[in-house]
């Protein structure tokens, strides 16, 4: 994943690909999600001052998470998002893990396209 502006996009991604790495600039406030045209221009897909956080928080909350036996890591899914799992030695890193790769999850339903599930009455048409 490429963490830039929209200005510096275009350099840290390939020209030749329908659909860039997934640029976001976030600043606390707005998050926004830039892909790469049919034309090689860019198009914003999503800007959100507040909707995109609700609903990463909103998947958040549908963790669960249990202790593995066989070698003690903590193991944790988001069943609302199939596909959406991590491991890690304690607590806090399972819930960073599974924080990043709900992040890479929804960056991969909307470069495919794919539809994304609504959360608690919330949800991301593109």
């Amino acid at each position: 994943m490429n963490v830039c502006t929209a200005n510096s996009f275009k350099r840290k991604t390939s020209t030749s690909a329908k659909f860039s790495a997934t640029g976001f600039h976030s600043n606390g406030i707005r998050i926004t999600i830039w892909m790469k045209d049919e034309a090689g221009g860019m198009t914003m897909v999503l800007s959100s001052g507040g909707v995109l956080t609700e609903y990463l928080n909103a998947a958040l909350r549908h963790i669960r998470m249990e202790r593995l036996a066989d070698d003690g890591q903590m193991y944790a899914e988001i069943p609302v998002c199939p596909g959406v799992w991590a491991s890690a030695q304690d607590e806090e890193g399972v819930r960073r893990e599974i924080q990043e790769v709900l992040e890479e999850w929804l960056i991969l339903k909307i470069r495919d396209r794919e539809p994304i599930p609504e959360i608690d009455g919330r949800s991301l048409r593109l």
